[in-house]
């Protein structure tokens, strides 16, 4: 699996989101897609009233943000994407949500530490530029949870940062999206209940997409955000896994669909199916807006690897 794929999938899934993003009642979101949501489409929420169709949510432009610092340096470097971070953010017409705002806070006054303690799913979503330096895994997870302490300073999120970048790196060798989970899930962690909340995702499998994203909840808050990652993964596994473009396409479509912070969910469950093998849809990511720079910039990256 070539990882420009997942990076790119990562970045789709965000834009795909924008639409939906933050709209919390699933029965409003039947009415406005009654066919699913096929194509990009303008933000239906207050939050992102500076966005149009085929632009990414505040995730995927601080995403952009990591791809940028990785492409001007060759490598993974945490005072360049602080530094790049802090240029965009500073002025940022986007949504500031309470990481980004306490980040900048904290960075204006000269402090190392993190930005915020939020616990929300975002700060681990925004890893997987990380990929195309094709790292041990070791230094892969140092990136990752460095990358994420940056805004958010939470252990659980941190942690879950690392999670991700274990189960991407099992599943780029070959298992199953459950084996990967499971692997990913016994390594030891500081505050992170992966076992419980990996359980808590299987147990909603029978469940319908709407109705166990509302059971684990909708916010972007971890203890619900992070199981209905999971459960969307191991749904689009149970269902046969299939690589084809408009299953990825539907997948990603009842994430989006089910509400809330569906973009940090998106996300990752989007780079979990490309890097099982999932097939990008090829005419949705023509229609984001940043898809030619992102390319350009995964091309630089090669270049110096």
């Amino acid at each position: 699996m070539i990882p420009s794929q997942l990076v790119r999938a990562a970045f789709l899934a965000d834009s795909h989101c924008l639409g939906p993003h933050w709209v919390y009642n699933q029965e409003e979101l039947a009415r406005l897609y009654p066919d699913r949501l096929k194509s990009l489409d303008a933000p239906h929420s207050k939050y992102h009233s500076h966005r149009s169709a085929g632009q990414f949510t505040h995730y995927g432009d601080q995403m952009l943000i990591l791809l940028k610092s990785i492409a001007l340096s060759g490598t993974w470097s945490a005072k360049l994407f602080r530094q790049q971070w802090f240029e965009l953010m500073k002025d940022y017409d986007g949504y500031r949500d309470g990481a980004t705002k306490g980040t900048l806070e904290t960075i204006a006054e000269g402090q190392a530490t993190p930005g915020s303690q939020s616990n929300d799913l975002a700060g681990a979503s925004r890893i997987f530029p990380l990929f195309l330096l094709e790292l041990p895994l070791d230094d892969l997870v140092k990136a990752a949870r460095e990358q994420t302490a940056l805004t958010h300073g939470d252990a659980q999120v941190v942690d879950c940062a690392e999670f991700f970048a274990r189960t991407v790196t099992a599943l780029q060798r070959g298992q199953s999206v459950p084996e990967a989970l499971e692997k990913a899930a016994s390594a030891t962690y500081q505050a992170l209940p992966a076992k419980q909340w990996l359980e808590q995702a299987r147990a909603q499998l029978e469940s319908e997409p709407n109705a166990a994203t509302s059971n684990f909840g909708l916010t972007c808050h971890l203890p619900e955000a992070f199981p209905a990652t999971l459960y969307f993964a191991l749904r689009w596994h149970a269902q046969g896994a299939d690589r084809r473009e408009e299953t990825f396409l539907k997948t990603l479509s009842d994430n989006a669909l089910a509400g809330g912070d569906n973009a940090a969910r998106g996300i990752p469950l989007a780079a979990m199916m490309a890097a099982s093998g999932a097939n990008l849809p090829a005419k949705q990511w023509k229609e984001v807006e940043a898809a030619k720079q992102i390319e350009a910039l995964e091309f630089l990256i090669a270049e110096t690897h």
